[in-house]
Parts: structure tokens; C-alpha cells; sequence
């Protein structure tokens, strides 16, 4: 009997350390397991970050370098911007402005006029204002060179009992602040704004709230071309192209009652182009009025030939800025006025323009001259 029981104790003794093995081996297998997964995953996170890391490197050439963030450079190897490309991707938009705004000082000092990271004619003369220039400086930008300042062609002698002077300013709509001055004269002047200036209808309104005729100022193609301009009438272009540019010019400024040619040496002579401008113009009803930057111009046989309303420009007052030579040439307006009826001046927003306009306009009444819009000027010499 008691070897039975040994047996059996041995016996389940035996079973029991057999069960233990098993228990044991069976955790060890979880263990295992568990490790092999995030073995793998820790894998799969090192493929990963390394393909990022390979694609970061091939894209990081035409990446931007943010100057105002912080980023990690994985090697020496990385391809550097030029100068140019790096302000234009790089700096933020108050400092492109700055750096435009000094080469745009240092190229009208050395009179290069190369203005790097600007584009077109608009941008050159955006901060016209933010800089402390002369006129000259600021019209050799976009402005061909003027002819004679008094022009005396062959002008209908008209009888009335007081001379009529029209004074045109050009080149409305560039200097916001330049514009302003002459828009604050409360007289009948007209007030021509270029074709491709910014904020027109701010600007355009205040003129006509002090009484200014508006016309639209034309650029046309000159003999020298000091700077390319957007939206230029090209003897280049094809028909259509002309039709199309010139239609989008008057476009921009619906209200004007005529136009005249900003520059267009060159253009003006063109006999067929000039034909292409006078039949759109007799089709909207608009009048031209010719600002003689070459006697050669076609402008009067083209505008007679479609029956367009007709003047030309007989004094330029400011080709020099000069307040004494200024005044002569208004009084020189004057005399033409007396001894044909009518003048037709054309000037510029000038800071010394707007002084001597200044001056000159309340003195009008009493010497017996009437100043009168454009268009009305043309009404009563017709």
C-alpha cells in the first residue's frame, strides 16, 4: 500500500512540473511575439523617415529658405538661390518693397534705370511717392522727351470778345500726391490720367468733385524708348492688336470725354495705325486732341478723314521745372489766346506746375480770358 502511494505521489509530482514547463513556454511565446511587432514597426519607421529625409534632400533646392523660420540643413551639399531669386522667394513682402525702393533711388542716381525684381513700368513707379525725387528724375522713368514748348501751326483765327485758354495736365494718376495738388484746384481744367495708372476711380473722383474735364492719356509708341510700357499702342502690333489694346485703354476710363497721346512720336506718324485709333474713337464719340510730339504726327488728316473733334496742343509749360519758366509759358498762353481766339496748353503734375497754376489761375477773370474744359473749348471753335 505505501509503495502505491510513492507511485502515485512521483507520478503527480511528474505531471504537474511537466504543466509548469508548458505555462512557461507558452509566456515566453506571448514574449516573443510581442517584441517581433514592435521590432517591425520600428523598422517600418526607419524606412520611412528615411524616404522622407532622401525626398526632403531632392526638393530642397526649390524649396523657399524662410530667413524668418527655423530649419534644420541635413548637409553642406544644398544648391544656393542667386541673389535675385533669394529676394523674391525669401523676404518677406515689406522687405522686397524696401530693396526696390533703394535700387530704384540708386538707378535714378547713376541713371541706369536697371531696377532689378521690377517687372513692368507699374512697379517702377510705384513708390514715386515714398521718394524724395525731382520731377526730372521721376519723368525720365516713363516720359519720352518733349519738343518745342510753343507751337505755332496753322490755327483758324476765331473772332470773340474774350480769348478761351483749355490747360490739359497730363500724366494724371502716376504720383498720388502730385495728382492730389492739381485735382485740388477748383477750376476747369482737364485733367488727362494715364491709361495704366492704379486706384483711377479714387483718383479720377476727386478731380471731377473740384470740377476737372477727365480725359484718358494714351501711351503710344515713341521715336527713343526709354522704358517699356504694359498696354502701348506699337506700330509693331497687328490691326487687331492695336484695336484690342486701344479698347481696353478707353475701358479703363469710360467717363472720359477725349483723348490725347502720352509720348507717341513714333505712333502718330504711323498713318494706318493712326487710322485704326480715329475710326474706334469716332465710333464711341470721344475727341482727340493731338499733343504734337512730332509735326509729322497723323492725327489731323486721320481725324478729319472719320469726322473726329480735332484740337492740338500749342504750349507746353513745363519742360523745364522752374517756377519763373513756367509762368512765361502761361503767358505765353495767353498771347497765342489773344492773337487766335483760343490756346491750348498741356502740363504736368509738377510740384512747380502746381505752384505757378496756382498763382496764375485767379488772375484769369480780371484780364478778361476764359478757361474752359476741353471738350467745351472745342465746341466753340468748331
Amino acid at each position: 500500500m505505501r509503495q502505491h502511494k510513492t507511485a502515485y505521489k512521483n507520478i503527480e509530482k511528474r505531471r504537474r512540473q511537466k504543466t509548469s514547463r508548458s505555462s512557461n513556454k507558452g509566456i515566453f511565446s506571448k514574449i516573443m511575439f510581442v517584441l517581433n511587432i514592435i521590432l517591425s514597426l520600428f523598422l517600418i519607421f526607419l524606412l520611412l523617415s528615411d524616404y522622407v529625409f532622401r525626398q526632403d534632400k531632392k526638393n530642397d533646392v526649390a524649396r523657399p529658405k524662410h530667413i524668418f523660420g527655423i530649419r534644420d540643413i541635413a548637409d553642406d551639399t544644398i544648391i544656393r538661390q542667386t541673389e535675385k531669386d533669394f529676394l523674391k522667394t525669401a523676404l518677406n513682402f515689406d522687405e522686397l518693397q524696401n530693396y526696390q525702393i533703394f535700387q530704384l533711388e540708386k538707378s535714378l542716381q547713376e541713371k541706369t534705370f536697371d531696377i532689378v525684381d521690377v517687372s513692368n513700368i507699374n512697379d517702377k513707379i510705384a513708390h514715386v511717392d515714398e521718394l524724395n525725387l525731382s520731377n526730372e528724375e521721376v519723368y525720365n522713368i516713363y516720359e519720352e522727351k518733349l519738343p518745342d514748348d510753343v507751337v505755332e501751326h496753322d490755327s483758324k483765327v476765331i473772332q470773340k470778345q474774350q480769348p478761351m485758354i483749355a490747360i490739359v495736365i497730363d500724366d494724371m494718376g502716376i504720383s498720388a500726391k502730385r495728382t492730389a495738388d492739381i485735382s485740388s484746384l477748383k477750376y476747369p481744367i482737364t485733367s488727362s490720367f494715364l491709361t495704366y495708372a492704379k486706384n483711377l476711380k479714387g483718383q479720377i473722383s476727386k478731380a471731377k468733385n473740384n470740377g476737372h474735364e477727365i480725359m484718358a492719356h494714351l501711351p503710344m509708341e515713341p521715336k527713343v524708348m526709354q522704358h517699356y510700357i504694359d498696354s502701348m499702342l506699337l506700330t509693331s502690333m497687328s490691326d487687331k492688336e492695336v484695336l484690342k489694346t486701344l479698347r481696353k485703354m478707353l475701358d479703363t476710363i469710360p467717363e472720359a470725354k477725349s483723348v490725347n497721346n502720352h509720348m507717341g512720336s513714333k505712333f502718330t506718324e504711323d498713318k494706318h495705325r493712326m487710322a485704326i485709333v480715329m475710326k474706334e474713337l469716332a465710333k464711341r464719340k470721344i475727341a482727340f486732341l493731338d499733343s504734337k510730339t512730332t509735326p509729322k504726327s497723323a492725327g489731323p488728316k486721320q481725324a478729319k478723314r472719320f469726322g473726329v473733334s480735332l484740337t492740338m496742343r500749342n504750349v507746353f509749360l513745363d519742360n523745364k521745372d522752374d517756377f519763373d519758366y513756367i509762368t512765361k509759358q502761361l503767358h505765353q498762353t495767353e498771347e497765342i489766346a489773344r492773337k487766335n481766339g483760343y490756346a491750348i496748353a498741356i502740363g504736368h503734375p509738377k510740384a512747380q506746375t502746381y505752384r505757378a497754376l496756382k498763382v496764375w489761375l485767379p488772375t484769369l477773370k480780371k484780364k478778361g480770358i476764359m478757361l474752359l474744359h476741353l471738350t467745351e473749348l472745342s465746341k466753340r471753335i468748331e
